[in-house]
């Protein structure tokens, strides 16, 4: 947890190293995102923040550093701790079932438990799919329930990892009703009022807050403005603007221990344990990965024209936060590229070409490529856990990813390390001049639990 680094915002450093001011240039320019605010430390060195970009581009006006943004799901620790906190009150139960609290969901819903909608294992399937009750479009709870009625659990809780916005909506319900008071108020109680958060929230019906949101974009061919978000009753899933200096403030006091106990916050940052001795990348609330042996915590956040991430090294005493004003930014991603500035030993290591042990074997993963490049579920070496993921109106989004691989070609084997209970194994396609590297997951029975594509490193 943090000890030694205290953020003073009188004393915010705009002085930050070349270094880290080319990697955020160079990044909008590659990825066409108009504008980015960032704030990081490295343990007792910094502050320092970065603006670069617009935040309006038809007026041409530069980003600032106290421009407001949605943070979307970044929200969702803020849920996290609120649960959390009932739990330690004795409010509720992280085993209670949803049904306890919330009697009007489906049958197939009730049993998941708070834990599981914490940690994205329950099996609630993705509201935000569904017309009627999408991102961009106001409803009310008894539009919700009228959409959701029919819709059966995805798969049986605790048996799988699949992020849906859902469980926090539901968290969300779980925490008003357990504390008979309105969510807007728990989240200054246990949230924004501990870690001194003054700009946070549903701001925008204050004129002044509102010159200082930047204009939010979406990214195709063009680069188009995005609409308003749609108003809804969930806050428990995101919904908040804030800016990079509130969101510091609050991961200093959630790194730093001054929101949960210290059992709570192990609870949070504790991979999900799923069948077969899996785990999820997720605990309660958090990401959590390990690159190159250096665990790191996180969330990103997407929403209606903007995005962003927290993200903490604990090993490197260093905090994250970044905001951006379009849809398509991985802010998880950008935040891990500016850590690999810092710490050039997170880069990935050279994948080198290796002699293909099983050849038959990597060409027949080849067209496992080619099916799921057709959305076809039918491949045999697909397992039927893959199939049923990818079945679901998620998992048909990540689908869309393989459409540029038809008739891809087998290029490279790049090897394989084993990751219990399964194998993880790389190669190397190619279509023309493009090439991706494919990462597959190798279940005990030898067919594929998961892939992955992304552009092979030159």
């Amino acid at each position: 947890m943090i000890t030694s680094f205290a953020i003073t915002l009188a004393l915010l450093n705009s002085d930050a190293p070349i270094e880290s001011v080319n990697y955020f240039k160079n990044f909008l320019t590659q990825s066409r995102i108009p504008g980015i605010v960032c704030l990081y430390n490295q343990g007792k060195t910094g502050p320092f923040t970065i603006a670069e970009g617009l935040s309006d581009i038809e007026s041409k006006t530069l980003i600032a550093n106290n421009q407001l943004f949605d943070s979307g799901s970044i929200g969702k620790m803020f849920t996290t701790i609120v649960t959390l906190r009932l739990s330690e009150e004795r409010k509720l139960s992280l085993s209670d079932p949803l049904g306890k609290y919330v009697s009007q969901v489906p049958d197939s819903w009730k049993s998941a438990t708070i834990a599981q909608l914490l940690s994205h294992t329950a099996g609630l399937p993705e509201y935000v799919l569904y017309d009627g009750i999408q991102l961009t479009q106001d409803f009310d709870m008894l539009k919700f329930f009228e959409v959701m009625a029919d819709k059966p659990i995805d798969f049986a809780p605790g048996t799988e990892f699949q992020y849906s916005n859902t469980n926090f909506f539901m968290l969300k319900l779980i925490a008003e009703k357990a504390s008979s008071k309105k969510f807007p108020d728990l989240l200054k109680q246990f949230v924004f009022d501990p870690a001194g958060m003054t700009e946070t929230g549903p701001l925008l019906n204050k004129e002044t807050l509102q010159k200082r949101k930047a204009t939010g974009y979406w990214i195709t061919q063009e680069i188009q403005t995005i609409g308003p978000a749609g108003k809804s009753p969930d806050l428990g899933s995101g919904g908040h603007f804030t800016t990079v200096q509130d969101l510091t403030k609050f991961a200093h006091a959630l790194f730093g221990g001054k929101l949960l106990k210290k059992e709570s916050f192990t609870q949070m940052s504790t991979p999900a344990p799923l069948p077969h001795g899996r785990k999820a990348p997720y605990g309660f609330g958090l990401f959590i990965r390990e690159v190159n042996g250096t665990k790191i915590l996180s969330h990103g956040g997407n929403s209606v024209g903007y995005a962003g991430s927290v993200t903490y090294i604990p090993s490197k005493d260093t905090t994250i936060v970044l905001l951006g004003n379009a849809y398509q930014m991985s802010g998880d991603s950008v935040a891990l590229g500016l850590a690999r500035v810092l710490y050039p030993e997170l880069n990935p290591k050279p994948l080198i070409e290796q002699i293909d042990p099983n050849p038959d074997f990597s060409k027949k993963l080849v067209e496992v490529i080619h099916s799921l490049a057709a959305q076809k579920l039918d491949h045999p070496l697909l397992n039927d856990e893959i199939k049923s993921r990818l079945a679901r109106p998620r998992g048909q989004m990540q689908l869309q990813a393989f459409a540029p691989t038809t008739d891809c070609e087998y290029d490279a084997y790049l090897g394989s390390e084993t990751a219990n209970p399964d194998t993880i194994l790389r190669i190397r396609v190619k279509k023309g001049e493009q090439k991706w590297l494919a990462t597959f997951t190798i279940d005990s029975d030898q067919r594929v639990h998961s892939v992955s594509l992304s552009q092979a490193p030159k």
